[in-house]
């Protein structure tokens, strides 16, 4: 029969592929991959550059903001020390053990200054007396710089007794430290 050399048939019916260019062994027409040229590989660095870039400059201004606001709440302490000399003190930098910066301060159990005088010198001062916190704390004072909530804690036996120990605390942020 002619028909079978001109369609493809098989023993099941036409045969849907017929042979022709592309088909192994048929010579030179094989795909090629293309790569990249080198404006689109330049183009690539350098946009990913920009974006590494910018997270490093707004992490170091967010831990820049941090470190100003603990500065505030350190100027303030040290202040705080001319008038009520401590007798034993650490301040932590932000970011250095945990994401926050504590300054603690104790003071001496026999000449030390009562509760509530210290606490009224830090109320002249701006800060916010919270409401009644619980002992051993005497009280929880607040202020905000730069839209950072600082905070001291004033610990000891009685407002009318000596104080035991101050702790400021300045929050830092997470995501700020990532960049330190």
């Amino acid at each position: 029969m002619v028909l079978a050399h001109t369609v493809p048939v098989s023993d099941f019916g036409f045969v849907d592929e017929a042979p022709g260019e592309g088909e192994p062994g048929d010579g030179p027409t094989r795909r090629r991959t293309r790569r990249p040229g080198g404006v689109a590989l330049v183009f690539t660095v350098l946009a990913v550059g920009l974006v590494v870039f910018g997270a490093w400059a707004w992490l170091n201004r967010l831990h820049g903001d941090d470190l100003a606001a603990w500065d505030t709440l350190s100027a303030q302490i040290d202040e705080l020390d001319r008038s009520y000399t401590p007798l034993g003190h650490s301040e932590v930098r932000p970011c250095r053990d945990e994401p926050g910066g504590t300054i603690t301060r104790q003071y001496p159990e026999s000449t030390g200054p009562q509760a509530a005088e210290l606490i009224g010198y830090l109320v002249e001062k701006g800060w916010v007396q919270q409401p009644e916190p619980a002992p051993p704390l005497l009280s929880r004072l607040t202020m905000t710089t730069d839209d950072h909530a600082l905070t001291i804690e004033v610990s000891g036996p009685a407002l009318n007794l000596l104080v035991g120990t101050l702790t400021a605390r300045s929050p830092g942020s997470a995501l700020g430290c990532l960049g330190h």
